[in-house]
């Protein structure tokens, strides 16, 4: 009975306000605040479209396929995936814009975040081979001679 009502309750949605059991889904797993794991989830998702410069996650009105978000900023969030991407330093921009100079410096936050894995060595004398003495070669040349 309640699996039965439950299906109705679906059909109900999608048939009068066109949302999904997916949708529906998802709107009780909001409700439930303490479900960490759904919420990092989330989470996840809009940082992503951030990234790709979608408008997800601003305020919604009448008009949806407007994109409303200032020039600048999209410049700054496509030269920081530029920057991401590893692509060169180079926008359609014209350089006395706010637009440029938002691309160029998210182009540098961009390559911030792509190099901070690479690490510089300390000390060159920690990544050089060390040297053996001559004798110690020699023994070294002989012990393999022997296993073979």
């Amino acid at each position: 009975m309640v699996t039965a009502d439950l299906r109705n309750t679906y059909k109900l949605l999608r048939a009068e306000l066109g949302i999904t059991k997916k949708d529906a889904d998802f709107a009780i797993a909001l409700a439930d605040d303490e479900d960490d794991e759904m919420m990092a989830e989330h989470r996840r998702r809009m940082q992503l479209a951030r990234w790709e410069g979608h408008a997800i996650g601003t305020q919604s009105d009448l008009f949806d396929d407007v994109d409303r978000t200032p020039a600048a900023d999209r410049a700054f969030a496509e030269g920081k995936k530029a920057g991401l991407s590893g692509e060169t330093k180079r926008c359609d921009y014209a350089p006395e814009t706010e637009q440029y100079r938002q691309f160029m410096s998210g182009w540098d936050a961009g390559q911030t975040v792509l190099t901070k894995g690479f690490k510089k060595p300390e000390d060159d004398a920690d990544v050089r081979p060390p040297f053996l003495s001559r004798a110690e070669a020699e023994k070294a040349v002989d012990g393999l001679a022997a296993t073979h």
